[in-house]
């Protein structure tokens, strides 16, 4: 703080850290309210006073460096006090010597604190000694500064001598752990501290040698005034008045003309943003300064680390040619809100704040997604550049990394900083930047060369490889969106590389090309791009046989039978327990154990389980007890937990962490809370013998149980009473259970050699049980998605399942040479772990081989319509869980998703004829068009319907788009636009239910409940000729003719009726035949005949010209047809009925071709042809789209 300000608040600051009971204090406000500086003028003072008081520290936080990290800030401390007291730092060097298991990158903060604070409990007293911690805001998650406040207050309740003080912005994760502290002491700077007086002072100071023409005593006032207390907007203001050019006395008018703060319901940081917007202004006033400023500026703010001076240049310069004196510029332009730390650019919080805010002015308004987007393809322009062959000149591969004593050096010298950066980030940009072709472009080429293997050798340098499956998993959804199945297939075998050989890559980077490139399947993706150097790798085969890429890719050895084994939810560890009494942590990647056992029962141990945060697990033993440990440390927390009286079979966490479920071979279920190791309820009682599985709802409502009595139960948490009946099928002992990830389905494995998926709400059976394995099945696991399941079995292998067919995807996982007994999906659902009597773990690829039959499972609710774009290759179903997807029909792979925004139902959706866009209708009155390519919505929404969309369809032309409504009125739309085109078409008086455009494009059709079917004119909006009435019930279904002279209507008044377009009549008697309500119609694609299905179970065919029936009713369905179409060839008819099947007829013989397609497991709704006729594609009520092979 400038000299004589902020005296009151250090003077009060000073009394408060001498007063014998003073632990913790607060100083809050607004960001530029100063307390950084108060930070380090407190801490001046400390120095000052030193007699009577000790200051250890004072640690600045800031967002994106390394003081932000938790694993940081209190082993600083505990450095900073051992440095002061000798005692002290030999207790906590004695903990640290003694106990290995620290010696870790990351402990769990409440074990941080614990290990630093209980040295401190057998100190005497000592004179106050304080600890500063500045933005606590800008440090860790926002629950973690809340843990940490928790922690803190706990913790000096029993040190009578530390003294903290923190200094943040009033954030809501504080300000709840703040509330719950006693005797803390507040320091507000909005209302107790402000710094009206202050800022005086300061601009006085400032001002105090210009010359009185050119700053009067009025301007002062006004200055002081206007910063509303907040030093940030002081020195903002102060640097742009001094330093913007000559004419001082002018800046100071521009700064006091800035809008002020005039409305208590302004943002609180209104004032401070309108200088930030008049001190832009003033600086940046053309189109290409303006621009220059929102690339320098948005290239610090949106990088995700900060960047050296160098390193921002040199990366702006090669990706916008802006040049290096522009960028100095700009900094020194805004020099007041950033600075450097470690000679890395850094920035004051509110700029960030202000420049993404709607007070924003558009002109200097900052996107993070085009920021992104910049950053994307420098990233990429840098790696490609820069990137080569052994970067660092690595002379040999005998030498492992960690060996090279100037490796630093090297990599310091040799991978520049904007390297390192790009190596690191450059998919995370790409994966939150708009898509556009050059950034398409330049992710191909990466991918597609040699620098994709030199962009490994990087990161190996710099033991960055985790990093790479991050990147990798980014660039694959991203490819997944862009429905790039080539570069989805390169990451995933860039994946099982990176897997396979991560011993070689964390340890050696020259056995990146000397052994891992050298061992790569010869007819591998990665080979097939040229991406692998082939000139410098040796040629491996089998036997004469190129080598391939094997399902497993690690093996464990253990020294005794593996009961269970769970992954830690980052996917970086493996928990197994033993026969051996321990349970153990292993390094997924390396296969390597992390530490010493978990070592405290006193018999087998049965079952492990991570708790949600990564931070402890639970086991449970033969000695009928709980256990409890930091995964960190390998240390037991607190005491076992007991209470079952036999053996223990499972645990599990629940999703929040505070419990832990127990099941037994006692026949009890137990919940503990983990807190207080207490039973929270009375044991679960129901099952008549041995528990063999337990496990939470995603939701932890439910707790479901499996038992050797055969049952599987369910019961809920809060009263502990079953729900339900018990879920009987099993004709042995159930030794497995698991939830589906949405909590819908449960899965159970049996002794019976049986998998049984069961719905949960309900308790009924889904489908058939599956059988394949030949002996007792020991383990079921859902993947991560929900369209798998994994089962290990005695018969010594591991099978995974598609949940909607029961069909075995690929081979079965063998290599175990005893019996499996548990098995577990990675949180990625990229592998399968297993564990075995044979003393060994296998982690195996989960990769699926998809393929046409398979359902297409996204949607959560029923799916109401499919249509296929023009060339065949994708399909887009409409559903009711609002979310419109997309699927390649080759491959049954979803190939995107439009993103989902309407919060209704999505009623009708239709492509565009280019099949480049969708336009979506809703329960919402609403319509979307979407972009194929991204999935983004490409305008804004098209609002008008003030009821719900029924209906939409594209103009032949693209150019327009028709809505109904059940508002009764029918709305034209430009397409390119987002407009309503002119007024609504009114004259039905019910529920528009169907719309269609005439071939020609000139006319729109539309049918109702009022019973009509209307025509209008698309360009005057009139109704063309009467209404065509003649149904005694709703119109159902309406539809052109292929030459537009006809128009054909189905009703639920059990008929079909076609009129002619120019008169309006109707063409002879309707079509009678259907004894109940006729659901839907279409034209032969020769438009000599009629299809029509109905709730009569039956589907006929109808001469247009006769109107008379052809051939002999189409019967086989056992429930309604809901919907029916022809082959674009017109040979054949596709039927879908509530009997859940889908039947394809010859409409020559009126015969059924082949066996009915069977797979939904509820109501098929819609069904469709491509229009090349290969393929079928069905919806149904089951949640499941499916395409199926017309021609087998």
């Amino acid at each position: 703080c400038m000299k004589g300000t902020r005296v009151i608040i250090l003077n009060d600051l000073c009394q408060w850290v001498l007063k014998p009971d003073s632990r913790m204090a607060w100083i809050h406000g607004l960001a530029g309210s100063g307390k950084s500086a108060i930070a380090v003028t407190f801490a001046e003072k400390l120095r000052d006073i030193k007699g009577k008081v000790t200051l250890a520290l004072t640690f600045h936080c800031v967002k994106g460096q390394e003081t932000s990290s938790t694993s940081n800030l209190v082993p600083t401390i505990g450095y900073h006090l051992a440095k002061i007291y000798p005692e002290y730092a030999k207790a906590v060097l004695d903990i640290l010597e003694n106990d290995v298991s620290l010696h870790v990158d990351r402990v769990p903060l409440e074990e941080q604190l614990s290990i630093f604070c209980k040295p401190m409990y057998q100190i005497g007293m000592l004179k106050p000694t304080v600890i500063i911690i500045d933005g606590l805001d800008e440090w860790g998650t926002p629950m973690e500064q809340h843990i940490l406040l928790d922690q803190l207050q706990d913790q000096l309740s029993k040190i009578k001598w530390i003294r903290v003080v923190v200094m943040s912005r009033p954030n809501r994760e504080i300000q709840k752990a703040i509330q719950k502290m006693k005797g803390l002491q507040s320091f507000d700077l909005n209302v107790d501290y402000t710094a009206h007086q202050d800022i005086e002072i300061f601009f006085r100071q400032r001002f105090k040698y210009w010359d009185d023409n050119e700053i009067s005593e009025i301007d002062i006032n006004n200055l002081i005034s206007k910063a509303d207390g907040l030093f940030i907007w002081a020195n903002t203001a102060m640097e742009f008045i001094a330093e913007s050019g000559l004419d001082m006395a002018g800046n100071i008018q521009v700064v006091l003309q800035s809008k002020g703060h005039d409305s208590e319901n302004e943002h609180p940081h209104a004032t401070l943003y309108n200088l930030y917007a008049e001190i832009l202004r003033q600086n940046f006033t053309s189109k290409q300064s303006q621009q220059q400023y929102r690339l320098i500026i948005g290239t610090i703010i949106s990088s995700y680390e900060p960047l050296t001076i160098d390193a921002l240049k040199t990366m702006l310069q090669l990706g916008t040619n802006v040049t290096h004196p522009v960028v100095q510029r700009v900094i020194d332009i805004l020099k007041a809100v950033l600075y450097f730390s470690n000679g890395k650019v850094c920035y004051h919080l509110s700029l960030a704040e202000f420049v993404g805010s709607a007070q924003c002015p558009t002109e200097f308004r900052i996107q993070k997604t085009s920021q992104h987007q910049n950053l994307a393809k420098i990233c990429m322009k840098v790696l490609i550049e820069e990137l080569r062959f052994n970067i660092c000149n690595l002379e040999t591969s005998s030498i492992p990394n960690r060996k090279i004593s100037d490796l630093k050096n090297r990599i310091n010298h040799k991978i520049s900083s904007q390297l390192q950066y790009s190596a690191r980030w450059w998919a995370h940009h790409v994966g939150n930047a708009e898509v556009t072709d050059t950034i398409v472009k330049r992710v191909r080429e990466l991918t597609s060369n040699f620098q994709l293997i030199w962009w490994l050798e990087c990161m190996s340098l710099m033991g960055e490889i985790s990093r790479v499956l991050v990147s990798t998993s980014e660039i694959m959804k991203w490819a997944v969106n862009l429905k790039d199945i080539h570069l989805v297939k390169r990451m995933q075998e860039l994946r099982q590389f990176v897997n396979v050989f991560s011993v070689a890559l964390h340890e050696s980077t020259p056995h990146l090309y000397v052994s891992a490139c050298a061992l790569l399947p010869l007819k591998s993706t990665l080979r097939e791009y040229n991406i692998i150097p082939s000139r410098k790798v040796v040629k491996v085969t089998r036997g004469g046989h190129a080598g391939k890429w094997e399902k497993i890719l690690n093996v464990i050895e253990t020294e005794s039978v593996v009961t269970s084994v769970a992954y830690s939810p980052n996917g970086q560890y493996v928990v197994s327990s033993s026969w051996d009494n321990t349970a153990r942590i292993w390094n997924a990647q390396t296969g390597l154990e992390m530490r010493e056992p978990l070592k405290g029962h006193t018999n087998r141990v049965t079952s492990v389980a991570y708790s949600p945060n990564g931070q402890y697990v639970v086991t449970g033993s033969y000695d009928k007890t709980v256990r409890i440990w930091n995964a960190q440390t390998d240390l037991p927390v607190g005491k076992p937990l007991k209470g079952h009286t036999n053996s223990i079979a499972s645990v599990a966490y629940s999703p929040d962490g505070q419990y832990v479920v127990s099941g037994s071979l006692d026949e009890t279920v137990r919940i503990w809370n983990v807190q207080t190791g207490l039973q929270i309820l009375e044991p679960l009682k129901g099952h008549t013998n041995w528990i063999t599985s337990v496990v939470y709802s995603p939701d932890g409502q439910y707790v479901v149980s499996g038992s050797y009595d055969n049952t599987v139960r369910i019961w809920n948490t809060q009263t502990g009473v079953q729900v339900g009946e018990p879920l009987n099928g099993h004709t042995d002992g159930v030794t497995s259970v698991a939830y589906s990830p949405d909590g819908h389905y449960v899965v159970s494995g049996s002794r019976d050699k049986a998998v049984i998926i069961w719905n949960a709400q309900t308790g009924q059976q889904v489908g058939e049980p599956i059988k394949i394995h030949t002996d007792c099945i020991s383990s079921v696991a859902y993947s991560p998605d929900g369209q798998y399941v994994v089962s290990g079995s005695w018969d010594k292998t591991a099978r995974i399942w598609n949940v909607q067919t029961g069909v075995q995807v690929g081979e079965p996982l063998k290599g175990h040479t005893n019996y499996i007994t548990l098995v577990a999906y990675s949180p990625d659902g990229q592998h399968v772990v297993s564990g075995s009597f044979d003393n060994a773990i296998r982690v195996w690829s989960a990769e699926t081989h998809l393929q046409i039959g398979h359902s297409l499972k996204g949607s959560t609710l029923s799916v109401t319509s499919a249509e296929y774009l023009s060339d065949g290759q994708y399909m887009v179903p409409g559903s009711s869980d609002e979310i419109v997807r997309n699927w390649n029909t080759q491959t049954s792979l979803q190939i995107g998703k439009l993103q989902k925004n309407s919060t209704d139902s999505i009623t009708s959706v239709a492509y565009s004829p280019d099949g480049q866009h969708v336009i979506s209708g809703s329960v919402n009155k609403m319509l979307r068009a979407w972009s194929v390519e991204t999935g983004l919505q490409v305008q804004k929404l098209l609002k008008g319907h003030t009821d719900s969309v029924t209906s939409v369809a594209y103009s032949p032309d693209g150019q327009y788009l028709v809505s109904g409504s059940n508002d009764e009125t029918i709305r034209i739309w430009n397409a390119k636009a987002g407009l309503q085109v002119q007024e609504p078409f009114k004259g039905h008086t019910d529920k528009v239910t169907s719309v269609a455009y005439s071939p020609n494009g000139q006319y729109v059709l539309s049918g109702s409940c009022d019973k009509t079917v209307r025509i209008w004119n698309v360009q005057t909006g009139l109704q063309v000729g009467e209404s065509l009435k003649g149904h005694t019930s709703s119109v159902t279904s309406v539809a052109y003719s292929p030459d537009g002279q006809y128009v054909i209507s189905g009703s639920y008044d059990k008929t079909v009726r076609i009129w002619t377009v120019d008169s309006g009549l109707q063409v002879g008697e309707p079509l009678k035949g259907h004894t109940h309500l006729v659901t839907s119609v279409e034209y032969s694609p020769d438009g000599q005949y009629v299809v029509s299905g109905s709730a009569d179970e039956t589907i006929r065919i109808w001469n247009a010209q006769t109107g008379l029936q052809v051939r002999k009713t189409l019967k086989g369905h056992t429930s309604y047809v809901s919907s029916v179409a022809y082959s674009p060839d017109g040979q054949c008819v596709v039927s879908g009925s509530y009997d859940e099947t889908v039947r394809i007829w010859n409409t020559q013989t009126g015969l059924q071709i082949g066996q009915p397609l069977k797979g939904h497991t509820d109501w098929v709704t819609t069904v469709a042809y491509s229009p090349n006729g290969l393929y079928v594609v069905s919806g149904s009520n089951d949640n499941t789209v499916r395409i199926w092979n017309a021609q087998t």
